[in-house]
């Protein structure tokens, strides 16, 4: 008995087209391990704005705590030392806080560029520190001047109050941006040395 031939041997076009896959390759199939995307960077107006208000109610916060201090040396002391004696204190106490609004300008401007890994993002968040602060001052200022107001009015306090509030301007606007700035420069290069090292590699060196 004859056997039938057998069918011809059919090779795979070329030309033919795959189905399509919508999301691309799967990885399970292509032999290589899924790495999921990275999720897309908040704006810098967004960081700035986040850390501006962050370390602005800090600054607020240590405002009022200099104001505690100075109602408490005083009601304390106001018997026992001489009135030319409150001028250095005053000066001392100013000069400490001082101190630490810079190295909170200088933290918040390191801390917003690394995340940002840009200056400007640093600059932007110590005006928002900065405006919030100069706010508190100005209501503290006020309110002080109308209790003195209220007990006798003294034109060399208004003078005071005026040149501390430019006082207060330049070393706030002026000076604390200019050392946010510097922050902003070295979180700029924490945060570019942090994306050039990158996530551990899941491939082997070749």
């Amino acid at each position: 008995m004859q056997q039938p031939p057998p069918p011809p041997h059919s090779t795979p076009n070329p030309y033919q087209s795959q189905p399509y896959q919508e999301n691309g390759p799967n990885p399970a199939q292509s032999g290589f391990p899924y790495q999921p995307a990275s999720p897309a960077p908040r704006s810098t107006n967004s960081i700035a704005l986040t850390y501006g208000l962050i370390f602005g109610a800090i600054m607020v916060a240590t405002y009022i705590l200099s104001i505690v201090v100075n109602q408490l040396f005083i009601s304390l002391f106001i018997h026992r030392i001489a009135n030319n004696a409150l001028t250095p204190f005053a000066l001392l106490q100013g000069t400490i806080f001082m101190i630490i609004y810079w190295v909170l300008y200088f933290v918040m401007g390191m801390l917003a560029a690394q995340r940002a890994r840009k200056i400007a993002t640093a600059t932007i968040a110590g005006l928002w520190a900065s405006l919030l602060f100069f706010i508190a001052y100005c209501v503290g200022t006020m309110i002080s001047f109308i209790a003195i107001l209220r007990i006798a009015y003294s034109s060399g306090y208004f003078i005071s109050v005026v040149l501390g509030l430019l006082v207060t301007l330049f070393l706030h606007i002026g000076v604390g941006i200019g050392i946010g700035a510097l922050g902003g420069l070295v979180g700029k290069g924490m945060g570019n040395k942090t994306v050039q090292m990158g996530p551990p590699s899941a491939y082997p060196p070749m």
